[in-house]
Order: C-alpha cells, then structure tokens, then sequence
C-alpha cells in the first residue's frame, strides 16, 4: 500500500497541473487579450455588479492609477462604462458592458469545453466515479465552511 501522503501529495500536483492547463488554454491574459489587471477587474465587477475606481483598486491590491489605466483601455475597447451615480453626480462608478458580459461569459464557455475536453478520455464508468468522488469533495467543504 502506497504512503496516503505520498498519494495525497500527488493527487495535489496532478489537480494544480490540471487547472494550469485549462488556465493556459483558455485565459484570456495567457492568450495575449488582456492585462492581469485587466481580467480581473472585469471579474470583480461581473461578480460584484457596478463599483468606484478607488473600489476596485483596493480590492484587486493594485495603485488608483493602475485601476484607472486598466479602465481606460477596457472601455476604449467597449468591455466596461464609465457613469455618473445618479444620487451623486460626483461618484462615477465602471460596470461591464453588454459586450464585457458576452466576452466574459465566452471564457467561461471555453473553459468549460476545455474541461470537457479533458475529461473526454474517461470511460462513463471513471467518469461517474469521478464525478462522485469531486461532489464528495465538495459537499465535505461545504459541511467544513458552516462550521
């Protein structure tokens, strides 16, 4: 019988080599399209709707400057908007354009075609199996989270 720890170590490795595999496929900063800062702006703003500036440069840990930079060159590029707050004209906050949303939503199809790509060799027995194994996973986290 192997050392768990040695299989767990390995385990580890094999899901990193995996995810950075899809990442390298798919990202769209890996491809050359955008800036690091530039994904995941557009990220924060998909997930937390419209936000200020100096918002999201404190939540990526990045400079004003850099944020507004990366702003810049998103809205030239049609993917975000800049608007006035309409109960203080005073605060513009960036939120994703029609376009930033498809563009979005395209990655994320690629990354799933991807994955699917990956999983394509697995029988539909090791692919259930699989699946089983991952959803216990999953839901093991979940139970640790509401702890």
């Amino acid at each position: 019988m192997e050392d768990p720890e040695a299989v767990r170590a390995s385990l580890v490795e094999l899901f990193l080599a995996l995810c950075r595999l899809v990442r390298r496929r798919t990202s769209p900063v890996h491809r050359g399209e955008l800036t690091h800062e530039q994904f995941w702006l557009l990220r924060r703003l998909e997930r937390n709707g419209p936000m200020r500036v100096t918002a999201l440069a404190d939540a990526m840990e990045i400079g004003q400057s850099a944020a507004t930079l990366a702003v810049q060159r998103l809205e030239r590029a049609g993917l975000v908007c800049r608007h006035r707050q309409t109960e203080d004209e005073r605060v513009v906050l960036v939120s994703l354009t029609e376009a930033g949303r498809l563009k979005l939503a395209s990655w994320h199809d690629q990354q799933r075609r991807e994955w699917a790509r990956l999983l394509s060799p697995l029988s539909g027995a090791e692919q259930d199996e699989l699946e089983r194994l991952l959803a216990r996973l999953l839901s093991a986290e979940e139970v640790q989270q509401e702890r």
